[in-house]
């Protein structure tokens, strides 16, 4: 492979995951002064995300099960095996969960160490791709998603090679594992389909649909949009 192809290939993707890192601290800041706040992401990757954070937060750690990262100023990570997180409880004040629940098989202690290390007024900010998309943005074979989870298995074995390892979850499944842990979920994909300019994301197909069907039915999108994008607040802080 050209080494040009390789180095323009790796200078989208950065420019991709900080104009991400752009939108998710824009949506933060509706909840948090970020230079006030200490900041968990889980998930670090290449650490392009945790960078822009710490330029914004008061201080930022991370997680990943690898150390992949081509960037590790700002920020700290450690590494962990499975889903407990190593830090005591109430340490941060945002913790952010960015596609990383598909890949989660417990979502359930996922979610509940995410409740264990957050502070009580602290948010979370969670996406993750919608089960009942028409593909699945990881090995992008239609309704790999819908079917039951042994037919999915052998459609992505045949298809691709591969063991099916993603978990996606449907809107319904992602509020109950909120609801189960006190987070009161709130919905800001319909901020992105109705106004995608204020996040720097060019108007698609989707929002000009929305835009045509009545406010009060329009919300129906939520259940099959592509990619899932709340904020977790505590049900006590939303009284």
């Amino acid at each position: 492979m050209a080494k040009g192809y390789v180095l323009g290939t790796v200078a989208k993707n950065e420019a991709t995951r900080r104009k991400k890192a752009s939108k998710i601290i824009k949506i933060l800041r509706e909840y948090k002064t970020l230079e006030k706040s200490r900041v968990l992401e889980i998930g670090t990757g290449a650490g392009y995300i945790a960078h822009e954070l710490s330029k914004v937060a008061r201080k930022v750690d991370s997680v990943d099960i690898v150390d992949d990262r081509l960037i590790k100023e700002g920020f700290t990570q450690k590494l962990v095996t499975d889903e407990a997180l190593p830090y005591r409880a109430a340490s941060f004040d945002i913790v952010i969960t960015n596609h990383v629940l598909e890949h989660v098989p417990d979502q359930e202690r996922h979610l509940s160490e995410i409740r264990r290390v957050l502070k009580p007024d602290g948010v979370v900010y969670l996406a993750s791709p919608n089960k009942w998309w028409l593909t699945d943005p990881h090995y992008k074979l239609p309704f790999i998603s819908w079917l039951p989870r042994p037919v999915s298995k052998l459609y992505l074995l045949i298809a691709k090679r591969r063991k099916w390892d993603i978990y996606s979850v449907s809107l319904s499944r992602l509020t109950h594992l909120a609801h189960a842990e006190g987070f009161h979920l709130e919905n800001k994909a319909w901020q992105l389909i109705t106004h995608p300019e204020s996040f720097g994301i060019q108007p698609s197909m989707l929002t000009k649909f929305a835009s045509w069907l009545p406010k009060k039915s329009a919300k129906w999108l939520l259940y099959v949009v592509p990619t899932h994008l709340v904020v977790l607040v505590s049900k006590e802080e939303n009284i």
